[in-house]
């Protein structure tokens, strides 16, 4: 990976990040609940472009801008409005949720949360489901396998024993190398004898 890419990424990463949380944080209360589900697939392709581009150095400058605005749009403002209302959850429903979750007893709580905002019961809940939603799709990018993320053709990620194991292969040469006329190698050129189309 190149340097320059290594060091830029997570300043990069960090201005989308505030970027997408001030775009997101504007669709998620504007437009309920479609404003949501694209305030969610912008944090989740902007979070993929990050890590292909400049790998988890970048996501993190991201998940720390998008963080950092979340936090700050779900402050009071001067005038006591806030952008991301969070319902006060006590200690209990915390409690509650954890244990759903780790139980894997998660369908009834989805269901809940799906229903009130579907129906758009407590703006609160939305406000959740946006923080919650940001984090964990962030999350899911950054545990993704990197080979989801990589540029290279997935015949050419084979390393070690299976290198030497490919040159048994019809079409291959002896010794694990790649064929004629391969990426490596150049375009592909036609046989002498091929006629080329009327």
């Amino acid at each position: 990976m190149n340097v320059l890419r290594i060091a830029v990424g997570p300043v990069v990463g960090l201005v989308v990040g505030v970027v997408v949380g001030a775009l997101g944080s504007v669709a998620y209360w504007g437009h309920r609940p479609w404003g949501l589900v694209v305030g969610l697939v912008l944090v989740l392709a902007s979070a993929t472009m990050m890590r292909a581009w400049a790998g988890r150095t970048a996501l993190a400058g991201q998940v720390v801008g998008l963080g950092a605005v979340l936090v700050v749009l779900s402050r009071p403002g001067p005038g006591g409005d806030v952008l991301i209302d969070l319902i006060d959850l006590d200690f209990a429903t915390i409690v509650a949720l954890l244990k759903s979750v780790v139980v894997g007893d998660v369908l009834p709580f989805l269901w809940v949360v799906f229903s009130s905002l579907l129906t758009g019961a407590d703006p609160g809940v939305f406000g959740w489901v946006w923080v919650a939603g940001s984090v964990v799709t962030a999350a899911l990018v950054a545990v993704a396998p990197a080979v989801l993320f990589s540029d290279r053709p997935a015949g050419l990620q084979v390393h070690g024993a299976e290198l030497a194991r490919l040159g048994e292969l019809p079409g291959r040469p002896a010794g694990g190398g790649l064929p004629a006329g391969s990426a490596d190698e150049g375009p592909v050129k036609p046989p002498e004898d091929a006629q080329a189309p009327a």
